[in-house]
């Protein structure tokens, strides 16, 4: 059984909140406010999670405008699909009301089925829009904007599936003093050089076929890649490798690298990270 949707009605006429009520109450949970600062505060106590937002333009203490402003601020409450309540329906003010952020919008006086179908659409696309935000969160590094650990793990093993007569390689990459250049320059710093590394990363593997990468760790990259055997490896991420230190001409960028090559194909790809790195500590 679905859980029911709770939708915040916002209107300071008590006969408007009335209607609206009358025609949502048999399917959501309908709570009120009767300005854009009553609202915020219902939001902010978070007693209920609301997943739409009923809104009228034209409010004492603070209009919808500036309740949508307010609302572009906070990363949670932005999420909220919000529907407007416009007496007017030209084009300048439905121009107006989608610029401010909403989602949709409703014209006076109200038509039940419209409202009821209207409100249905934008909480359909609201989960949508956060299922795909999940999982980009999910299999994207958020800093560097290559793969997760995860996510780049699972597609390594892909390629191994998709590929059973090509040897592999995996390439692992450190950022040598990573704490030291973060104390030293700054955390801004060492995220450039993290996106800087990304991107060169990104870069060799344009120019690679059947090539997977990711950011493993906090200082700690990847690369899966068809083996060349190793004098053409060991020149390609040398070459990598030089590119990425080119970030900065003030500070010595140390860059230590390991390569396990695919010997064993049913290994965990985390394993074989791990025997990766066997070749930096000696």
């Amino acid at each position: 059984m679905d859980i029911q949707k709770t939708v915040l009605v916002v209107d300071d006429s008590t006969t408007n909140r009335s209607i609206l009520c009358d025609i949502l109450h048999s399917d959501y949970t309908v709570i009120q406010a009767e300005n854009g600062i009553q609202a915020l505060t219902k939001l902010k106590r978070q007693d209920k999670k609301v997943d739409a937002i009923i809104l009228d333009i034209i409010m004492p203490e603070m209009d919808g405008y500036e309740f949508m402003n307010k609302i572009k601020q906070d990363k949670t409450l932005s999420q909220i699909p919000v529907i407007i309540l416009t007496e007017k329906s030209d084009r300048d003010t439905e121009k107006k009301v989608l610029e401010s952020g909403a989602w949709d919008f409703v014209p006076k006086p109200y038509d039940a089925d419209i409202i009821k179908l209207r409100l249905k659409n934008v909480i359909a696309r609201s989960q949508v829009s956060l299922l795909k935000e999940l999982n980009n969160v999910m299999n994207y590094d958020p800093l560097t904007e290559i793969y997760s650990k995860n996510k780049f793990f699972s597609a390594s093993k892909a390629l191994l599936k998709t590929y059973p007569d090509k040897q592999f390689a995996f390439l692992r990459l450190d950022i040598d003093r990573f704490k030291l250049i973060n104390s030293f320059f700054g955390t801004a710093y060492g995220d450039r050089l993290l996106k800087h590394v990304a991107k060169r990363i990104r870069d060799f593997a344009k120019t690679t076929e059947c090539c997977t990468f990711g950011r493993i760790d906090a200082d700690v990259f990847g690369i899966f890649t068809p083996y060349q055997g190793k004098e053409e490896t060991v020149k390609q991420i040398e070459q990598a490798v030089e590119d990425m230190k080119k970030l900065s001409a003030s500070y010595n960028i140390m860059i230590v690298y390991g390569v396990y090559v695919v010997t064993d194909r049913s290994l965990p790809i985390s394993f074989m990270c791990d025997r990766a790195l066997l070749p930096l500590k000696l």
